[in-house]
């Protein structure tokens, strides 16, 4: 989106071939009723750079995220630790709606085909095939895997990794109940030995999260509970998962009256090829993303605007 945003606004032609019915991939908000607002996906975003930090702070007033004011604390078995203030010093944000709004944003002007996924790709008088149209150029936004694949129906070859992805299990839970009030919103395990990776009090992490009375909650499990229990129906997840939940907070807190669970098979690349060995200058073929940056939401919108300035870079070279 960032790359399709950024093409557009220098007066390029853009199409976003989005196989699902929304923008945003795994920056994902489910919304229940009566008014509960998960991140299913990524649950916070932490501009670490300049660039996107001013088109956050430049988005319009109601469409802005707001900052995170509490902290994120580690926990080892369910023992909640203190947190680390030199971390919990960078600022975080959350859109009160949904982070997917961050995408939904990006999207607002563009030419979006939803339910067109890409399965191959074709070479085509000097540019590049999508679904029998041609283009000039395609830029890929999926994991490292699935962009290896579309790359290799035109019979070409990245230094990308064909594994090495984490799968996630992203687990919405919401109470008729109040979220305790903690200094922290989130907890994590750092080192990943217990299924629960992560917890997020997303009623807690900014406004608008959950009516008066309620409380949403958001698990992702370890990349190993994740990978062990991937097959397993629904109902079990949710039940093994509100334990953890029902351990931390006491009594109800094991028995969630709204639940969702959403399945990620490629979650976070373990390890990501260096951006430069896989987008070549003067290619009609780019990858963004995380197979080629880190798995957070502020690289891969750097990358996304990094392939934008090669590839307008190789097309005023050729005169426009």
């Amino acid at each position: 989106m960032a790359a399709a945003r950024a093409l557009a606004s220098a007066g390029v032609r853009t199409v976003v071939f989005e196989a699902s019915d929304r923008v945003g991939g795994r920056l994902a908000t489910w919304r229940a009723e009566p008014g509960l607002v998960f991140d299913a996906g990524a649950t916070l975003i932490a501009p670490a750079g300049a660039e996107f930090r001013s088109f956050l702070e430049g988005l319009p007033e109601g469409s802005r995220p707001e900052r995170i004011e509490r902290w994120i604390a580690p926990h080892e078995g369910l023992r909640v630790l203190p947190g680390d203030p030199a971390r919990n010093a960078s600022a975080r944000y959350a859109f009160p709606q949904g982070n997917q709004e961050l995408a939904e944003v990006l999207a607002v002007g563009l030419e979006v085909r939803f339910g067109a996924r890409v399965e191959w790709l074709d070479r085509m008088d000097g540019g590049v095939g999508v679904r029998g149209e041609r283009f000039d150029a395609a830029v890929l936004a999926v994991p490292g895997p699935q962009a290896l694949e579309l790359l290799e129906t035109m019979g070409e070859r990245r230094p990308i990794r064909p594994d090495g992805y984490r799968s996630c299990l992203s687990v919405a839970l919401g109470y008729p109940m109040d979220a305790p009030d903690l200094p922290w919103f989130a907890l994590i395990d750092p080192d990943q030995r217990h299924p629960l990776g992560w917890l997020s009090l997303e009623s807690r992490k900014v406004s608008g999260r959950a009516p008066a009375g309620w409380a949403a909650v958001v698990a992702q499990l370890s990349a190993r509970a994740s990978s062990d229990w991937y097959e397993v129906d629904d109902d079990a997840i949710v039940e093994r998962t509100a334990g953890f939940v029902g351990r931390l907070f006491g009594r109800g807190w094991d028995a969630p009256k709204v639940s969702r669970v959403v399945r990620w098979r490629h979650s976070q690349p373990e390890l990501s090829a260096m951006f430069e060995s896989v987008n070549r200058p003067g290619s009609t073929v780019m990858v963004a993303g995380d197979g080629v940056t880190k798995g957070r939401v502020e690289y891969a919108y750097e990358s996304g605007r990094r392939v934008a300035a090669l590839l307008l870079e190789g097309r005023n070279g050729h005169g426009g």
